[in-house]
Parts: structure tokens; sequence; C-alpha cells
């Protein structure tokens, strides 16, 4: 019948060290692998950490520059309200200037009108103490003569 090479367990318990072996060395070399692609991932997340670091530097310049910005435009926009504000004052004022000049530009055409009436006046006046001068010098020659009369 057959030979012990004809077993087949007899094979396989002959070649199962051989076997074990074998895998063991290719286990061994899958490891070595692992490792290698290991190190080549903690390599490459070591650089992705360092340039994610640079670009979160640059972002936080970047946000600087912004905050800087928004503390321009929040000082412009404090500056606009204040000009508003002023402005809406200067406005007001020179409503009131304009109402008090108003009356200004009233009291001096009154004021035109009454000196034309003093002037008049004033006029008349002179008119009548030339005629009183006449009628005085008249009455100081007559008591004059009179006096020569007498």
């Amino acid at each position: 019948m057959g030979s012990m090479s004809d077993d087949p367990r007899a094979e396989l318990a002959a070649s199962y060290p051989l076997l074990v072996a074998f895998l063991d060395q290719r286990f061994e070399q899958i490891d070595r692998q692992f490792f290698a692609v290991a190190a080549r991932f903690d390599s490459l997340e070591r650089r992705m950490d360092a340039r994610f670091d640079a670009v979160d530097g640059e972002f936080r310049e970047v946000y600087g520059h912004f905050d800087r910005v928004y503390g321009w435009l929040e000082t412009l926009d404090q500056e606009r309200l204040a000009t508003h504000q002023a402005l809406r004052r200067l406005d007001q004022q020179m409503s009131v200037t304009a109402e008090r000049l108003g009356r200004v530009e009233t009291l001096a055409s009154e004021t035109t009108e009454r000196l034309g009436r003093v002037e008049t006046l004033a006029s008349e006046t002179t008119e009548r103490l030339g005629r009183l001068e006449q009628g005085q010098v008249a009455i100081l020659d007559s008591l004059h003569r009179l006096e020569q009369r007498a």
C-alpha cells in the first residue's frame, strides 16, 4: 500500500513547521512594511502639523489685520455719527440764525423808515427854526426901532 509520503496528514505534519516559518517570515515582512508606512505617515503628519501651524500663524496675522480694519471702520463710523450730529446742530443753528437775521432785516427796514421820518421832522424843524429866527430878528429890529424912538 502506501508509504508515509502517501499519507496527506503526515505530509501536512511534516510541512507544518516549514509553513509556520514561511508565514512568520511573511508576517515579519508585512510588519516591517507596516512600520515603514507608519513611519511615513508619522513624518507626513509632522510635516502637515508644521504646515498647519504655519497656516494658522498666517491666519492669525490676517485676523490681526482684519481686527485693525474693523477698528478703523468702527472709528470711521463713530466719526460719521459725530459729524452727522454736528451737521444737524449746525443746521439747527443756521435756522435760528436765519430767523434772527430775518428779524434784524425787519428791524433795519423799520429803523430806516423811522430814520426817514426823523430826517423829515428834522428838516421841518430846521425850516421852522429858520422862520422863528427870522421872526426873532424882525421882532428885535422892531424893538430896537421902538427903543430908538423912545
